[in-house]
């Protein structure tokens, strides 16, 4: 970010430098942005501060924005006219030796060159100079020089003429100069090109010699030391701008002139005591009026003008001018809605046309009328037989928002226009706005051509009070459309992004650095950084910004706006500052610096904004009756909407189905997308308007056991009030167990499975949990099911052998619960036995297996697997009636029962609890062959994205170790571990690939930080499990004698939900 911490340490090492003695002369600074206002900024006044106090020349490229008006970057255009903004010239000897032109042609500025005025009136654009150079670049360009062109060439050209040819020679002379007296030599001596665009020439072309003159002439005048500060009207502008309309009557402005000396604090009292002049004002143009003297002292003295004035000192008229009120007055062109929208070209010649020689620009102003939404441009050319047929010609379009960049309604195209086809351009406008269109024949374009053009005005919008803002609590919008003439209408909603709301979970203000952040005069400068937390459950595009912060640079009140993105492992993942870019997880770290602790202070409570990519457009419905839009019938398309009567059309919220099948992120606060209106293609383009849609807000649990409301934010968001205890397995799969707190359950609960396990767990934990009728509980099946819920809760926290004994109780007096399996098994998974991935299992299994102690230990592992096995069984045989249900509803391809929505969640809730059974089980099983070394029969393939690490397993078990690489990716894609990584490095060598090791085990030590000791592909190689039966000790052991074993029932429910959750798994 330029206006970040960078460029103030610079600012502050050059005060630092000029304080102890080693002058900095001449700054150049070849790059800015543009900026909403220009009477602030934090920057902006450090840069003053640079040029008024210490004296430092500042020269700034004024930007490649043109060739409309009111283009001029920041800086120059910051709240002080210090700077020094150069505009960007090509001369006919840089257009033969640099642009390889076959001619020459007269020297003018680049058609892109931005062009005066500022934003608030004031002069941007001081003096032009040569903007192209073949210089030298960076050795990876592969290329020793370059072409190189703009007013980031120009700028530059003008320090260095400062530095050699001014200052240096002053020096030697021993005059005394200013910042001030140098801008005003520049200014009082550029040669001025009566053929070149007065708005991008400033006050002319650099010239060098006459400004030494000027200064050596008047190394003694009084103002030489001092600047006159200009402040035009209540909002203290750098000059005067009526762009707002027809100028029908006088206007009047106030205008303050005050005399500021060089480093005005460290100046004598006799100075400011005896500065007096006596000024002409002379109007540059004869509808001015104003007054002709003004005496000044060292006080501020104010003055009525209208207009463009130029200001001499009366001792000597041919002093040039001591500083300028510059003044842009536009009077636009106004079309007459009853008989025409579309303006035509105003030509004196016979055809109409237009003659364009090369860097011609013809600007037309026109008010555009109301309603007007887009614009259409028709271009032709007139001359039938030129020989070159396509003119090449530059098109901009502008319009001026209040209080917003110049950007912000603009459009730029380069067209070819010839005589044998219209060339046509749409571009966005809005209604009652003057608008710029800027035509230029592109400079180095040869020839003569002439041109006819004319703009016509259409538009559709709607009259309501913001109209594409939609709250989904206050139920069905409602749009009133009306169009600038007859057009047809088929609106379009496409909701694209879901919004988060990141709210910070600290605020710390701290002093930075005593070295290298502390302004000269000891002006500590201060940090707040905020911590926010960010989850994204899997691999998508998601972007952040801070709303009270976005798109300010030179014009924001603080100086810096750094945030750095954090994974879960706590490397830094990526950066970014005022513009929203895509991020990764987990957490994110905002800074953002003052030196002023109290504005800092009031930062405490700044949010962040996530904004999630959804995977599919969400598209909203519209209907043209309210009934219809309660039915669901007789969708609107299209028809011709007029300027009277309105055309009103009805837009319902979206479903709760649709919502959750856009798997929205949890606390989704918002869902942003884009609204079109016309039929055209051409026009959809270009004219759409942003659209958001509020959902409405999830009610919290009160501490009473009420439930919490339908967020309508997706499944993400069910679960959002309940308590949630983050567990983090061994192996680095992270996970979490939902917890009732203690006897508060008056919904369906779920436990989230940690471990190997990294599926989630729902089970209905009360009657009201079902899909069954509601029914008034009494004290006694109250007090039953909180000390059911209470037990669970301590099956998860208590030893393994105190949560057997609880678990006996609950199962005793519950004997359809299956949470309680669920819990021991995640009790029994996290302390008997340590978590570990395929590969890394297999190592640890064979490795000193001559040893007592290990063989002890493998018995006892296999115990606990046995165990969990078992569990897993019981989940099972207590859903066998369930499965036909779940079959029978999953096959369903649309709900239309009222209570859809309650059903689907208790759905949900038993498919995750089955698959969390299935996946335990599973891989129990696979462990214990691997013990046993029997994995003979393989298993039938599992593709469910809830069973990734079953089909981890699944893959290890039938040796598909490419296979293991690809899920392996996509488990790293979702959470980065170290784990994960020495997998991959394990997978790699049992499939041979060295080089593929060598990757991953570099990727391990950056990331990772170290790598531990692993063994080579040889020992990997001896390690691979054998392919033999899974399953051999059916008849012997009642705990794998289940008819719905893992190759029956289980394989069958897990298809139908692979099929049904992840399609696309199937052709991987």
């Amino acid at each position: 970010m330029e206006t970040g911490t960078a460029l103030v340490r610079a600012m502050m090492k050059v005060m630092e430098l000029c304080r102890n003695g080693t002058k900095i002369d001449v700054i150049n600074m070849s790059y800015g942005e543009h900026a909403h206002w220009s009477n602030t900024g934090r920057i902006g006044e450090l840069m003053s501060e640079v040029v008024n106090k210490y004296g430092v020349v500042w020269v700034a490229s004024a930007g490649n924005h043109g060739p409309a008006l009111a283009t001029v970057g920041t800086p120059p255009d910051i709240a002080q006219p210090s700077c020094i903004g150069v505009g960007a010239y090509v001369s006919p000897q840089m257009m033969e030796a640099e642009y390889v032109m076959r001619e020459k042609l007269p020297g003018n500025v680049y058609t892109w060159s931005s062009r005066d005025p500022c934003i608030d009136g004031g002069q941007g654009v001081t003096v032009c100079a040569p903007g192209g150079a073949i210089t030298s670049v960076p050795q990876f360009t592969m290329s020793k020089s370059q072409l190189m062109n703009g007013t980031s060439m120009a700028a530059p050209h003008v320090a260095g003429a400062i530095c050699i040819s001014l200052i240096s020679a002053l020096k030697q002379k021993g005059i005394k100069y200013s910042p001030y007296s140098i801008k005003r030599a520049l200014t009082n001596t550029a040669t001025k090109l009566s053929y070149v665009d007065p708005f991008a020439q400033g006050s002319g072309l650099l010239n060098v010699e006459k400004a030494f003159e000027y200064l050596t002439q008047h190394e003694n005048a009084p103002e030489n030391m001092l600047r006159f500060s200009v402040r035009c009207g209540a909002q203290a502008a750098k000059g005067i701008h009526i762009r707002q309309g027809i100028l029908k009557k006088p206007m009047e402005f106030d205008v303050t002139i005050e005399p500021i000396f060089f480093n005005e604090l460290e100046t004598e009292p006799h100075q400011k005591f005896n500065f007096n002049v006596r000024l002409n004002l002379i109007s540059s143009k004869p509808f001015v009026q104003c007054g002709s003297f003004l005496d000044l002292s060292y006080s501020a003295r104010s003055l009525c003008v209208k207009v463009d004035l130029l200001v001499w000192s009366q001792e000597c008229i041919r002093h040039c001018s001591l500083f300028e009120i510059p003044v842009t007055v536009v009077q636009p062109h106004v079309l007459d809605s009853n008989e025409s929208l579309t303006f035509e070209c105003k030509s004196t010649r016979n055809d109409g046309s237009i003659e364009f020689q090369p860097n011609t620009i013809q600007r037309d102003f026109i008010l555009v009328p109301s309603r007007a939404t887009w614009a259409v441009l028709r271009m032709r050319s007139t001359d039938k037989n030129r020989e070159n047929g396509i003119g090449k010609f530059f098109i901009h379009t502008m319009q001026l928002l209040p209080k917003l960049y110049c950007r912000v309604m603009e459009n730029m195209k380069i067209l070819g226009v010839n005589s044998e086809n219209e060339a046509t351009l749409h571009f966005l406008c809005e209604g009652d706005i003057i608008l710029e269109l800027c035509i230029a024949k592109y400079w180095s374009n040869y020839g003569t051509t002439h041109i006819k053009y004319s703009l016509e005005f259409h538009g559709i919008q709607a009259i309501n009070t913001n109209p594409y803002m939609m709250q989904a609590a206050r139920g069905i919008h409602k749009l009133d459309f009306v169009a600038l003439k007859s057009e047809d209408l088929q609106p379009q909603i496409q909701l694209k992004t879901a919004a988060v709301v990141l709210r910070p979970t600290e605020a710390k203000i701290t002093p930075l650095s005593a070295t290298r952040d502390v302004i000269p005069e000891g002006r500590q400068i201060y940090q707040i950084l905020f911590t926010y937390t960010l989850q994204v459950p899997k691999l998508q595009e998601v972007a952040v910004y801070a709303p009270l912060f976005n798109s300010l640079l030179y014009e924001s009140e603080f100086e810096s706006q750094l945030w750095m993105m954090f994974d879960s492992n706590k490397a830094m993942a990526c950066c970014g500052d005022a513009h929203s870019h895509k991020v990764f997880n987990k957490w994110i770290r905002l800074q953002v610096r003052h030196e002023k602790r109290d504005l800092l202070e009031k930062l405490s409570e700044t949010n962040m904004i996530a904004l999630f990519k959804l995977a599919n457009t969400i598209s909203m419905e519209f209907y043209d009756h309210y009934n219809s839009c309660l039915t669901g019938k007789r969708k609107f398309t299209t028809c011709v909407v007029k300027s009277t009567p309105a055309k009103v059309l009805y837009v319902p919220p979206l479903p709760q189905e649709k919502l959750t099948k856009a798997n929205l992120p949890a606390n989704c606060s918002w869902l942003n997308g884009t609204i079109a209106l016309s039929k055209d293609d051409a026009v959809r383009r270009v004219d759409s308007y942003d659209f958001t849609y509020f959902l409405i807000t999830a009610e919290k649990k009160n501490g009473n056991g009420g439930s919490a409301g339908n967020s309508g934010t997706g499944s993400g968001a069910a679960n959002s009030s309940k308590s949630k205890t983050n567990l983090t397995a061994n192996n680095g799969v992270s996970a979490a167990i939902n917890t009732l707190s203690a006897l508060n359950t008056a919904t369906g609960d779920t436990a989230a499975a940690s471990g190997d396990g990294a599926a989630t767990v729902g089970v209905s934990t009360t009657a009201n949990g079902g899909s069954s009728s509601p029914k008034k509980k009494i004290s006694t099946d109250e007090y039953a099911e909180g000390l059911r819920d209470f037990q669970c809760m301590m099956i998860s926290k208590c030893e393994v052998s105190v949560a057997e004994d609880i678990y006996e109780k609950v199962i005793a007096a519950h004997p359809k619960h299956s949470v309680a399996h669920i819990l021991l098994m995640q009790n029994i998974e996290s302390n008997e036995y340590k978590q570990l991935l395929p590969f890394t299992f297999a190592k640890m299994v064979n490795a000193n297996v001559d040893e007592e102690s290990h063989k002890e230990e493998l018995a006892r592992i296999r115990k606990a697997l046995e165990r969990v096995a078992q569990l897993g069984g019981n989940v099972i045989n207590d859903m066998k009636d369930e499965y036909d249900e779940l079959l029978a509803y999953y096959g369903l391809k649309s709900d239309t029962r009222p209570d859809a929505a309650k059903i689907k969640t208790t759905m949900d809730k038993k498919k995750t609890n089955l698959l969390e059974a299935l996946t335990r089980r599973g891989i129990a099983k696979i462990k214990i062959s691997i013990i046993d070394g029997n994995m003979k029969e393989r298993l039938d393939e599992f593709r469910d994205i809830y069973l990734l690490l079953f089909s981890l397993w699944h893959a290890y078990a039938n040796a598909h170790y490419g296979r293991m690489h690809k899920i392996l990716q996509k488990m790293y894609e979702e959470k980065r571990h170290r784990e994960l990584q020495e997998e991959f490095y394990l997978v790699a060598g049992a499939l041979e690939y060295g080089h593929l090791q060598t990757v991953v085990q570099r990727n391990t030590v950056a990331q990772h930080f170290e790598f531990p000791d692993c063994q080579t592909a040889e020992k990997i190689q001896r390690t691979r499990p054998r392919p033999i039966k899974l399953i051999s000790k059916a008849e012997s052991n009642p705990a794998y004698s289940d008819p719905s074993a893992l190759f029956g029932v289980e394989n069958k429910i897990a298809k139908l939900f692979s099929r049904n959750v992840y399609a696309s798994a199937t052709h991987s």
